[in-house]
């Protein structure tokens, strides 16, 4: 055994180990770059501030939001890291406990990678996970402050981390552990399901929207899911009222970064698709075309198209230009 160290089995005998910080550290900066690789948090970080969450000259620099627990399971390597000093909270530590049991029945091992294949998908798989921990542990979110991005990440954790515990209720309540239990062995698709729970037994999917590969001179290069959690907590940090009921009209959503040809990213631009083709606005749609769509064939809507376009034109300062469904985007 090496010296500073304690190991100590739980249940079926994984590790629990008290690590000193440095190492603490360390070990929870690997996991999150396996989670979350760096490629991905820097192009994280162009979209973030050309959405005016940061600072334009602020580069890779997102920090992990796990950097600020002193207790964290790691799937991948199937063992409970915990913090020597200062120690963890009893509640954080049941919390972990947790999500280990959940690990050992459902296989959290699925969830890696998924961030950078479908960052919507992760976060609602996530959210589930984290919520049904949260039910038996009562850890709540912390509180939101710092900066514009600070706020925005701790609102999408919070909504995360609430949407999940208040699915894994209603669904324990509507069909008892069996009907969570399913949740956590096929997930929610998307943060709609995860945020809904009419949504999620309907297992509705998320509309598909269509991005042009080239706006002008500028091309695509990067496209992630953007779901509506993330279109809600965008909508907080900016304080935007309404924002929920704003948000409940999401049917699917793409973030996208285009830049010029010689791959500058100090002159792009996002186009930020969001379709509201669903639920009331789908009905209202319909009454205007003369008929009504029922919610199972809400499926066969058109696909979304983007409806915001927002970047930095030749360096002259942001620009944002909005279109409407029937028009096309551009800058």
């Amino acid at each position: 055994m090496r010296r500073g160290c304690r190991v100590c089995t739980f249940g079926t005998g994984f590790p629990l180990r008290p690590f000193r910080p440095t190492r603490y550290d360390q070990l929870l900066r690997r996991a999150g770059n396996r989670d979350y690789p760096p490629a991905l948090r820097s192009s994280d970080s162009v979209l973030y501030a050309r959405l005016g969450l940061a600072q334009r000259s602020e580069r890779a620099t997102l920090m992990l939001t796990k950097t600020a627990s002193r207790a964290w399971y790691d799937p991948s390597a199937r063992r409970l890291l915990l913090r020597r000093t200062p120690a963890a909270q009893r509640s954080a530590v049941l919390n972990e406990l947790v999500r280990a049991l959940v690990d050992q029945n459902f296989n959290l091992r699925r969830l890696t990678g998924l961030y950078a294949h479908d960052r919507d998908r992760a976060l609602a798989a996530r959210g589930i996970v984290d919520g049904t921990a949260a039910l038996a542990s009562g850890l709540q979110a912390r509180p939101v402050s710092g900066t514009q991005l600070e706020r925005f990440l701790s609102l999408e954790s919070a909504a995360r981390l609430t949407g999940g515990r208040q699915l894994a209720a209603q669904l324990r309540y509507l069909g008892g552990a069996s009907a969570l239990a399913s949740a956590l062995r096929t997930f929610p698709q998307t943060t709609e399901q995860l945020l809904h729970v009419d949504k999620f037994l309907e297992r509705e999917r998320a509309l598909p929207v269509h991005l042009p590969k080239q706006i002008g001179n500028l091309r695509l290069t990067t496209a992630e899911t953007f779901g509506e959690l993330d279109l809600r907590s965008l909508l907080r940090t900016f304080h935007v009222g309404d924002s929920v009921a704003v948000a409940e009209g999401w049917g699917g959503g793409r973030l996208a970064l285009y830049t010029s040809p010689s791959g500058d990213r100090r002159r792009a631009c996002v186009a930020l698709g969001h379709t509201r083709g669903r639920g009331r606005m789908a009905e209202r749609r319909s009454r205007v075309r003369g008929r009504r769509v029922p919610r199972r064939d809400r499926s066969r809507l058109p696909a979304a198209r983007p409806v915001l376009v927002v970047g930095v034109d030749r360096g002259h300062g942001l620009a944002r230009r909005h279109s409407s469904p029937g028009k096309r985007t551009g800058v």
